[in-house]
């Protein structure tokens, strides 16, 4: 356990024509007090981001499992949290899981190549036109999503835990294999694009409570 250790979040979802994932990185910046790193991690974005998310995706999409890993030599337990009732609070239906809203993660540690992505699946074809997001979805659920992210993550019941969205650098880590630490940047804004995007999506085994 240390400051500045890395972690991978993978936040699953279930879809009407299968599974579908988002992925994102954090990095600790205060130890936790009362839960091993993985549970305080999990446990602050199962309170902080999900609900969030929850309201951006359609209603036929659920959240199923939360996982997080500790990535470098030091392994801890992975910690996996579910939630009785993961159904999407958006009204319509979802848009096929390849079609996905886009945030652009910028930092300034490293060239801009090494910016992140986040894509979020399951939304609401209701609130899209065309290719479009409607403005109040933009401006409003996805918004609401993009700003808690660049909020620190805080271990649950008043825990000393931190962690803060990081993008890492892959050109980093090839030079420097297993140096999470060295090649995490903080992400320091999050632009929220317009139009859709299109991405081939991986068929993997849906994990968590949705039937």
């Amino acid at each position: 356990m240390a400051v500045s250790d890395v972690f991978s979040a993978c936040f699953e979802l279930q879809m009407p024509g299968g599974p579908a994932s988002l992925n994102m990185h954090f990095q600790e910046t205060t130890l936790p007090s009362s839960l091993d790193e993985t549970d305080a991690l999990a446990g602050g974005l199962m309170a902080q981001v999900v609900p969030l998310l929850r309201a951006i995706m359609a209603y036929d999409t659920k959240f199923t499992q939360l996982n997080v890993y500790k990535l470098g030599p030091n392994k801890v337990p992975p910690a996996s949290y579910t939630i009785a009732n993961g159904d999407g609070l958006s009204g319509g239906s979802a848009l096929p899981a390849q079609f996905a809203a886009k945030l652009q993660l910028g930092q300034i540690f490293f060239d801009s190549v090494s910016n992140g992505m986040i894509w979020i699946p399951g939304l609401d074809e209701e609130r899209v036109t065309v290719s479009l997001i409607d403005a109040e979805y933009l401006n409003g659920d996805i918004k609401d999503f993009a700003d808690a992210l660049l909020l620190d993550i805080a271990e649950p019941a008043a825990g000393d835990g931190r962690y803060r969205l990081v993008v890492l650098s892959r050109k980093f880590l090839l030079a420097n294999p297993g140096d999470y630490a060295g090649a995490a940047a903080d992400v320091v804004s999050i632009s929220r694009l317009p139009i859709i995007g299109r991405q081939k999506r991986r068929r993997t085994k849906i994990r968590g409570g949705a039937s």
